[in-house]
C-alpha cells in the first residue's frame, strides 16, 4: 500500500486483458487500454477470487438468517413486542388489526450547505 508521500509516484492507466486488446485490434478498433501485464493479471485474479469467496460467506449468512426468518416473534428494536394472537372464536374481530402500543419512529434530517455558511468557500 502506498503512503501519501509515495502517492505522487503512482500512475493510473487504463488496462484490459491482452485477449480483449488483440480482439479489438483484429476488428479494426483502436484499443483505449493497454494490455495487462502478467503481474497485473495475477493481482486482478486474486481480487476476483477474494470477492467470490466473500460472496459465498455472505450468501451463507443470508441463508441462515432466512432460515430463522423475521417472523412476528423477531426482535426488531428495544421495547418492541409482537402483536397479540387473535382468537378465531371472536368472529369478525379476528380480522380486525391487533391493538398494539404506539409505534413511534424518530427521524432527523440535517442539511449542510457549505457554500452558503458564514465562511463561504473557506469552510
Amino acid at each position: 500500500m502506498a503512503r501519501a508521500a509515495e502517492a505522487r509516484s503512482l500512475t493510473v492507466r487504463p488496462v484490459a486483458p491482452a485477449e480483449q486488446v488483440l480482439d479489438q485490434q483484429r476488428r479494426g478498433i483502436v484499443p483505449r487500454a493497454a494490455a495487462m501485464t502478467p503481474a497485473e493479471r495475477a493481482v486482478l485474479q486474486q481480487r476476483l477470487d477474494r470477492q467470490r469467496a466473500a460472496r459465498v460467506i455472505e450468501e451463507t449468512m443470508h441463508a441462515k438468517a432466512a432460515k430463522v426468518g423475521a417472523g412476528v416473534t423477531a426482535n426488531r428494536r428495544r421495547g418492541w413486542r409482537p402483536p397479540q394472537p387473535r382468537s378465531a372464536a371472536s368472529g369478525m374481530n379476528a380480522f380486525a388489526p391487533a391493538v398494539v402500543g404506539v409505534d413511534t419512529i424518530h427521524v432527523a434530517l440535517l442539511r449542510i450547505d457549505f457554500l452558503e455558511d458564514r465562511l463561504g468557500p473557506a469552510s
